[in-house]
């Protein structure tokens, strides 16, 4: 095929603009750097959302496309929506896993203040409005605080918006899988695997909670649809979908820039040059809107920064081998608390071995496209593997860390449905499409009502000790101090300041012990609430809860913390 001019334009304009995107991240040092991330990350945020959603928003409208869809897949969207809302009943809405979650909603909520990608962990609130008194740069990805963000510009700030993001994002993951599902094997399997997934309590979990994982689940979703819509048809709007798609993939879960890879080298294996013309000068500008996440990366990347404090390293071989045994009992569910499926486990498993053997016998039979996407899913996969399991904290079974699998699922799924579909596909077993619907969709309900109590029971979780205290204290603080003209004195503030209450440190507290006595006592605040931790065996409180003793403490409530402490919420008595 003849190079036209125009696709030496563009392919050059492509890779001249990447490689100075790359050239800028070495000419600045990290002191000079970090005011600029500062300055403009959120609106390199806003910026990629806003390309992105134009460009996802369909060409055209067409009254017959809607009606077909109607037709061939309105029952399913149905089937999804009522499957996700049944989920908020069995399982309601909690905070999950602290300070992970309450640390994004403090960088939603700085977002919803001036635009920041700081981490409000302090403040003070008066005249209805809340005031820094600390902040921080946090260290985790940033767009699924965005979308928090963006709830709280339409309906106004709430430090639940977080459960109205992943509902969405709970019916585009379930739609999605459907639909690459559907792609290569029967609807009645598609559901089935959908179905699967809206079961496992895992996924339940999440998709009740203020985590990242299912936007993460969901964006990498799309990322296939995508592939496979530009794999099919070669046409160059896919091409920039995908790639705007992966941009916001990579700056929700820090693991996900896997896919960039994955997928970016299935790219460039099936890229031709009349796609390459087709291509439009946003083209130039997508490189720039990595950025952000590139630039926080280089500013934290310290240990810490990992949560990891001590001698260990941050990734290594020894804890790929350790995790993936871990992993093992994770996937095949040998304790409820993991909250996974583990016959579908077992079934992929003979899904997989199966598939292997077909590719060798009908390797001269399958279409360029299905490789294609064999190999993004695998190169994927192995890359999840290997990044995933080699991080310091990559253990799938513990309490904290069952979300991290879920990205494994639908790796999972389709070598299941892969063995199912070749099942009711042999000659021995000719399984009519109606009766194929109605079977699915029975069992697949089934599953749901005899997983969904795992999920309810939440077992995992309820064994965290701050999620403990969290939610008790949050059920008093909500039911008896409602106005959010209250100062909260506690050891971890940011659990409460993206409440918008009031909330400092205990050492603010004792560094300003006459500031805030005088503010009581001209009624700035209501109240000032601390919340303390108290052992038995001496009745003092432990380290980080521990208040100067110029401070009058009146006690509201007890609890019981664990078998050594106890849960103490007093109020300061002022003059």
């Amino acid at each position: 095929m003849t190079i036209t001019k125009k696709s030496r334009v563009f392919l050059g304009a492509a890779i001249g603009s990447g490689a100075l995107a790359i050239i800028s991240l070495f000419i600045f040092d990290a002191q000079k750097l970090q005011p600029i991330y500062h300055a403009s990350g959120f609106y390199f945020m806003f910026a990629s959302f806003f390309i992105w959603l134009f460009m996802m928003l369909p060409r055209q409208y067409s009254k017959e496309r809607m009606v077909d869809l109607a037709k061939s897949d309105g029952w399913v969207i149905a089937l999804i929506v009522l499957v996700t809302a049944c989920m908020y009943m069995v399982s309601p809405v909690q905070f999950r896993v602290l300070a992970d979650e309450t640390n994004l909603l403090g960088v939603a909520n700085s977002m919803f203040l001036k635009h920041s990608f700081a981490n409000l962990t302090d403040s003070l609130y008066y005249f209805q409005q809340q005031h820094v008194v600390r902040e921080q740069w946090g260290i985790r990805p940033t767009f699924y605080p965005f979308l928090i963000y963006l709830v709280h510009s339409i309906k106004g700030y709430s430090a639940y918006n977080g459960f109205i993001v992943n509902f969405f994002a709970g019916l585009g993951s379930l739609f999605c899988l459907y639909w690459l599902l559907k792609q290569w094997f029967h609807q009645y399997v598609a559901v089935l695997g959908m179905l699967l997934l809206a079961a496992t309590p895992v996924y339940v979990l999440w998709v009740t909670s203020t985590g990242f994982e299912i936007v993460n689940l969901c964006l990498a979703l799309i990322s296939f649809c995508l592939l496979y819509k530009y794999l099919q048809t070669k046409e160059s709007i896919f091409l920039e979908r995908l790639i705007l798609t992966l941009i916001l993939l990579a700056q929700t879960r820090y693991e996900s820039s896997v896919f960039i890879i994955a997928l970016g080298l299935v790219v460039l294996a099936s890229l031709r040059w009349n796609t390459i013309e087709k291509l439009s000068l946003r083209i130039a500008v997508l490189p720039w809107l990595f950025l952000p996440i590139a630039w926080q990366r280089l500013l934290k990347s310290d240990k810490s920064d990992y949560q990891v404090y001590n001698d260990e390293a941050v990734f290594s071989f020894a804890y790929w081998k350790k995790h993936m045994a871990t992993a093992w009992d994770y996937f095949t569910a040998t304790q409820e608390r993991y909250a996974t499926i583990g016959f579908v486990f077992f079934v992929a498993l003979a899904g997989i071995a199966l598939a292997v053997i077909n590719l060798i016998r009908r390797r001269k039979t399958i279409t360029a496209l299905t490789w294609h996407m064999i190999a993004a899913a695998t190169l994927s996969l192995g890359a999840l593997i290997a990044v995933v399991f080699s991080y310091y904290w990559g253990n799938l079974v513990i309490s904290f860390t069952i979300r991290l699998g879920i990205i494994f699922m639908p790796f999972v799924i389709f070598a299941f449905c892969y063995l199912v579909q070749e099942i009711i596909s042999s000659k021995w077993i000719k399984l009519e499409s109606a009766l194929g619907t109605k079977i699915t969709v029975v069992f697949g309900l089934a599953l749901c009502l005899w997983y969904w109590p795992v999920a309810a029971k939440n077992e995992a979780v309820e064994q965290l000790t701050l999620n403990r205290q969290y939610q008790v204290v949050l059920a008093y603080l909500q039911e008896e101090f409602p106005n959010a003209n209250n100062l909260i004195i506690s050891d971890r503030p940011g659990l409460y300041s993206v409440h918008q209450w009031g909330a400092v440190s205990m050492n603010y507290a004792n560094r300003n012990v006459a500031r805030i006595e005088r503010e009581l006592s001209r009624h700035l605040y209501q109240d000032a609430i601390a919340i303390q931790i108290i052992n038995y065996s001496d009745g003092k409180a432990i380290k980080g809860t521990n208040l100067n003793e110029e401070f009058e403490l009146e006690t509201l409530y007890e609890a019981q913390f664990n078998a050594v402490a106890k849960i103490v919420i007093s109020r300061v008595l002022h003059d």
